[in-house]
């Protein structure tokens, strides 16, 4: 009878024993996928880029390996992009991983929903997609989507003001006057622009600061000429060679807004006259 009293808790422990082992034991537990970034980046006359960046946390004890990223966009739940995206790193045990997708859509594609757009006077975009671990995981594919409203975008308009300064030097700059038709404030801080003077380009670059242009106001760019001592002898030879001065200024501004940047086309005929 001892020897059975002695046993039968050493049996009841065992039980105990291995019932707190299951107790701990861990499930795995699948990847957390969280939009960190969803907006537009530019807008041009022909198109508009977004951004979307995800964040990736590997919640388990192990390394996880990801398969691909399906994803896309939408502009009132009309499908106007989808893409793949299988570039995807190992993430370590409680790791994270960070998955930029860019993604451009034209403005054709934009307009044609121009029912809609002006219906509602914004653009609704949706970036959803699925992000599919590995078949090794275990893991069935995880779902994202994020919704944003961007207010219908205008391309600020450009003109002529005046020049100043002595032609064919390094004093003569011009003004260019910049239209702001949006209900947003922008901010001119990239000037790419040349100066066509009778079908010959020489560079202009705008002034270090940046332009503030208030919504539905206007405001002024400062080109000046980026003229060398050789480039004022071609300016020169140029008016001495051409029976009419004509001078226009070509390239583009970008802008920005607080919803990415507006690429700004500039074409101003500055004007036009007779040699002296």
């Amino acid at each position: 009878m001892r020897r059975w009293s002695r046993f039968i808790p050493l049996s009841l422990l065992a039980v105990v024993v291995l019932a707190a082992c299951a107790h701990r034991a861990v499930v795995p537990s699948p990847p957390e996928v969280r939009i960190t970034t969803f907006r537009s980046t530019l807008f041009t006359p022909d198109f508009v880029r977004f951004q979307g960046r995800l964040l990736v946390t590997n919640t388990m004890r192990a390394s996880l390996d990801l398969q691909k990223v399906d994803y896309g966009l939408s502009l009132f739940d009309k499908d106007l992009l989808s893409k793949s995206f299988s570039g995807l790193e190992q993430i370590r045990r409680n790791g994270t991983e960070t998955v930029n997708l860019p993604m451009q859509i034209s403005m054709k594609d934009i307009l044609a929903q121009h029912i809609a757009i002006l219906a509602d006077g914004k653009m609704r975009f949706t970036f959803r997609g699925t992000l599919y671990p590995s078949d090794a995981s275990g893991f069935s594919p995880i779902p994202f989507s994020e919704t944003i409203e961007i207010p219908i975008p205008k391309i600020p308009e450009v003109g002529f003001v005046s020049t100043t300064g002595v032609p064919l030097t390094k004093s003569f700059h011009m003004e260019i006057g910049v239209r702001n038709p949006n209900t947003f404030p922008i901010s001119i801080n990239n000037v790419d622009t040349y100066l066509d003077l009778n079908g010959q380009r020489y560079k202009m670059v705008g002034t270090q600061e940046s332009v503030e242009v208030p919504a539905t106001g206007s405001g002024t760019v400062v080109l000046l000429t980026q003229v060398s001592d050789t480039a004022a002898l071609s300016m020169a030879l140029n008016v001495l060679e051409n029976q009419a001065v004509d001078l226009k200024v070509g390239g583009s501004f970008t802008a920005g807004t607080p919803y990415g940047y507006v690429y700004i086309p500039v074409e101003v005929e500055a004007k036009s006259a007779p040699k002296s």
